[in-house]
């Protein structure tokens, strides 16, 4: 399932993964379960991921997994710069 993270080509791989019908089941699993049922925790560290919880039907949990990767996007592009200003444009 994550193989395309290990490409060489995906220098920096980013992972938002929603658990969704959190609010639909009580027995829905934790998102702590999920991450370690996914194998997000043996994962190399340099993929960046992050679990969140949501619900699809209320919109719940949606907006802060995009805030996420934003923020992580920003962060990596300002990180880019600094590194490599030449190709700043």
């Amino acid at each position: 399932m994550f193989s395309m993270f290990f490409d060489d080509l995906m220098a920096t791989p980013y992972l938002l993964v929603y658990a969704n019908k959190q609010d639909l089941n009580p027995n829905a699993m934790h998102p702590n379960e999920v991450a370690e049922r996914m194998g997000l925790h043996s994962l190399p560290k340099t993929i960046t991921w992050h679990l969140q919880s949501c619900s699809a039907t209320t919109g719940e949990g949606l907006n802060e997994g995009l805030d996420w990767l934003a923020n992580v996007l920003v962060k990596h592009d300002e990180e880019r710069k600094q590194r490599h200003p030449s190709q700043n444009s």
